[in-house]
Order: structure tokens, then sequence, then C-alpha cells
């Protein structure tokens, strides 16, 4: 059976408990920017729904397309630790549906083709698995990206121990 289910983990440095707290949020961040659905942050757990169907605005090149649905959490340590998993059943099962239909479709036509039969399992192999490959390629990418951007957004906040007049210059000085 095709594999479903998308596991992996992201590894990055850690700068103490505020550091988790960043990294959360500027995940929930990046999930709003995808167009995450039911995003829910429990703990140092983050869940959310993506998929096909969400909206009709959504881009086919989303990260979330072939992701029905999906957990994140982040887990202490020397280093953080990010698991992630992901679920792609309702990708493979509609994928699969259009695909039975469009070979039942070809064994009924009156031009029927071994040929037309063997490219629809062809294609179903390779929409399937390109687009699985995809996301399992760049979901960690994903993760990267918003913890750059968390130590982006950290790096410009003005810092508790800063006088006034120092949270006035600019960072260039």
């Amino acid at each position: 059976m095709f594999p479903t289910n998308i596991n992996g983990t992201v590894e990055l440095p850690s700068l103490g408990l505020q550091d988790i707290d960043s990294l959360l949020a500027g995940i929930e961040r990046e999930l709003d920017a995808v167009v995450a659905k039911d995003v829910v942050r429990e703990g140092n757990v983050i869940s959310f729904r993506g998929g096909f169907f969400r909206s009709f605005f959504i881009s086919r090149w989303n990260l979330l397309v072939p992701i029905r649905n999906g957990t994140i959490e982040v887990v202490p340590g020397p280093v953080l630790r990010v698991d992630y998993r992901l679920s792609t059943v309702e990708f493979v099962t509609m994928v699969s549906t259009l695909v039975i239909v469009a070979a039942l479709l070809a064994t009924v036509s009156t031009v029927f083709m071994f040929g037309s039969v063997t490219f629809l399992v062809f294609a179903w192999f390779c929409f399937i698995g390109v687009n699985y490959l995809i996301a399992m390629l760049r979901f960690p990418f994903f993760v990267k990206r918003a913890a750059r951007r968390r130590n982006l957004a950290t790096r410009h906040e003005p810092s508790r121990n800063r006088s006034a007049s120092d949270s006035e210059r600019p960072d260039s000085w």
C-alpha cells in the first residue's frame, strides 16, 4: 500500500524556554500564511487541517494541498526537536477515485485501448508520488523558515534591558 503519512523531525539550535514559545508562534504564523484551518496550540503541540478542498482560492502549489491534517510538536532539549506527523489520506483517496472513474469510462468507451488504462495507472503513481515527495521534501523547509522568521522577529523586538534612549536608536547604529 502507498504510504499515507509523512513523519519527520527537524532539529534547531535552542536558546531556552522563550525560544520554544517564539518558535511555536512562528509556526502558527506560517500555518496562517498557507491558509491552514483549525490551527490549535496545546502546550508544545500544534494541530492543523489542510487539504485540497479547504478553499477555492488556494493555489495548487500550496504546501498543504496534499496534506489533510497534521500535528507539529516542539520537544525541548540541547537542540529544539520539531516532530511532525502529516496525513495524506484525503489526497490519495481523491486521486484514486478520479483515476478509477476515468478507468471505468475508458473501459466502457467504444475506443477502449489497453494503453489508456495503463496510462491512468502510471498517472496515478506520478500524481500521488510526486505530490507526496514534494510535501515530504518541502515540510522541513517550512519548519526551518518558521524558525528563521522567528529569529528575525525576536531580533527586532526591543530588549527589556535597554534604556529609553537606546530603544529609540535605529538598529544600524
